[in-house]
């Protein structure tokens, strides 16, 4: 991407997005960070340019960690890789790019993988809910099913099983089973650390009347019940 482009896409969410944050954060042309940024703005607060997000992010996943500046370590280039390579996966996706879509969220978990620590952005089981949704897009379904049932083994409290299950109440909520849909989001729940937000969490979940929903409102209605499980999903398993 040329910098007069770059400059252009800059003017565009300055002048049409709903919140425009401090310029230096995705003002700078040939930053990384300046330039993953301006793709997520790309996409979010008012804006939908999903063909120039993806452009961007394309460029930044290329990057080396040979070119990222000497303060940054290899564990945060991989956090902030994965990241990047999870969003441009996602948009891929939804412009039914669903090959491109599968490797670079492959590539994503195999670089989340390849070190054992705790990442500031990334969760792996995210990572994971990303490839399902994208194998269910490529109609391969059963495939997408058998993971989740693998990333929810009895008493497993991690990112992995969190996702495991809210994969499976998405599936629930397709095949119309709202029972199944409260069932899972409840496990989902209780995979998380925080017993208080557990026990809150899983009491409004319960109080929601799926008698009078069908079960794709069922999910939607508590997927907005559902905490910021960055903060609270259990990390212990995961990185062992």
């Amino acid at each position: 991407m040329t910098e007069e482009k770059y400059q252009e896409l800059v003017k565009l969410v300055e002048e049409q997005g709903t919140l425009t944050p401090p310029k230096e954060l995705y003002g700078h042309y040939g930053d990384w960070n300046a330039m993953v940024t301006l793709a997520r703005l790309l996409t979010s607060f008012g804006l939908d340019y999903p063909q120039e997000a993806v452009l961007l992010f394309r460029e930044a996943v290329a990057v080396p960690f040979a070119d990222f500046p000497q303060d940054v370590s290899e564990d945060e280039y991989v956090d902030l890789m994965a990241w990047a390579l999870r969003d441009l996966s996602s948009l891929e996706r939804k412009l039914g790019e669903y090959e491109l879509s599968l490797a670079h969220i492959e590539r994503a978990i195999e670089m989340a993988n390849s070190r054992k620590v705790r990442y500031q952005w990334t969760l792996r089981g995210n990572l994971v809910y990303h490839k399902l949704l994208t194998l269910c897009a490529l109609g391969r379904t059963a495939e997408a099913d058998a993971i989740a049932e693998s990333m929810v083994k009895p008493q497993k409290q991690d990112s992995c099983a969190y996702y495991g299950y809210l994969f499976q109440a998405r599936q629930s909520a397709a095949q119309e089973n709202p029972a199944a849909v409260r069932d899972f989001m409840v496990k989902a729940v209780n995979s998380m650390d925080n017993a208080d937000v557990v026990l809150q969490c899983r009491t409004e979940l319960e109080q929601v009347d799926i008698t009078k929903l069908d079960a794709q409102s069922v999910f939607d209605r508590m997927n907005r019940l559902l905490p910021d499980v960055y903060h609270e999903v259990v990390w212990e398993n995961e990185i062992n």
